[in-house]
């Protein structure tokens, strides 16, 4: 795809962030079905991030779009591989949001409370600085405002839910 930097570098800059700001949500886009993409380029993909400590990706099927290099490009992926590529890279991204949400249980975070409807009954949304969504127990909690919560992950069917207890 022409991008002006490798994995290594990729590698090192997430590396950087994290050494800098401990707690951050480091978020990857991923792009899957390029036309050209081999089982092996994918493979290098899905090692890469894998092994890298992020909170979350946002994978996406190639699609072509009307005036750009890649829409006359001709070595297809097939739409059944790149479902499944994307299958495969969503499962991994659900592992390491659950592996990120985990880093913070029992540990007190700031949380903003928002207004939204359609909660469980005796809970609050809100979401800490590092972007993870709460819901959190009512209590003197007031919307628009820093809740100091600890944090109880669970995994409810194929949901991922974190709660937390006001502290």
């Amino acid at each position: 795809m022409k991008r002006p930097y490798t994995g290594r570098f990729f590698e090192k800059l997430v590396g950087k962030i994290l050494y800098l700001m401990p707690e951050a949500a480091i978020g990857v886009d991923v792009l899957v079905g390029f036309p050209g993409e081999t089982d092996a380029s994918f493979e290098l993909t899905r090692r890469l991030l894998e092994d890298l400590p992020v909170a979350y990706l946002h994978v996406f099927p190639f699609s072509p779009r009307k005036g750009t290099p890649a829409y006359h490009f001709t070595k297809k992926v097939p739409t059944a591989e790149v479902r499944e590529r994307c299958r495969v890279m969503r499962m991994m991204g659900d592992r390491k949001k659950l592996e990120f949400y985990k880093r913070f249980v029992g540990k007190p975070l700031e949380v903003i409370i928002e207004d939204r409807k359609h909660l469980p009954e005796g809970y609050h949304m809100g979401t800490s600085a590092n972007y993870i969504p709460v819901l959190v127990e009512k209590a003197d909690c007031q919307k628009r405002s820093l809740a100091p919560v600890k944090l109880v992950v669970e995994k409810v069917g194929t949901d991922l839910r974190v709660f937390g207890k006001p502290v």
